[in-house]
């Protein structure tokens, strides 16, 4: 990911919005970068996913569910898998690879 793409999380029945560094995403999932531990099972929550590069539509939302979460230290990396998404979110989330994902040399 291209430096500055970032996920937030409001956690469900609380005000607490989870705010974290975007380090891998597909289609499937995404894993983030934060400094908050996530003290509730997720089994469905909106993740706001925010991009720079899409001036028009630079943030959206997307079902998705906790499948780990670990303590690195002084931060923590989460790991949750993407819920159905409708057509036109997984139109957006396309977009949004192709503009945030940076180009590996090979």
């Amino acid at each position: 990911m291209k430096d500055g793409i970032l996920a937030a999380l409001p956690v469900p029945g609380t005000l607490k919005v989870i705010i974290g560094q975007i380090i891998d995403i597909s289609e499937k999932g995404v894993a983030f970068s934060h400094k908050d531990e996530i003290t509730t099972s997720l089994n469905g929550a909106e993740l706001v996913l925010m991009g720079h590069e899409q001036p028009d539509k630079p943030v959206f939302g997307v079902p998705a569910r906790l499948v780990y979460e670990k303590e690195l230290g002084e931060t923590y990396r989460s790991g949750f898998q993407f819920g159905a998404l409708s057509q036109s979110q997984t139109s957006r989330l396309a977009t949004f690879l192709q503009s945030n994902i940076e180009s590996i040399a090979v």
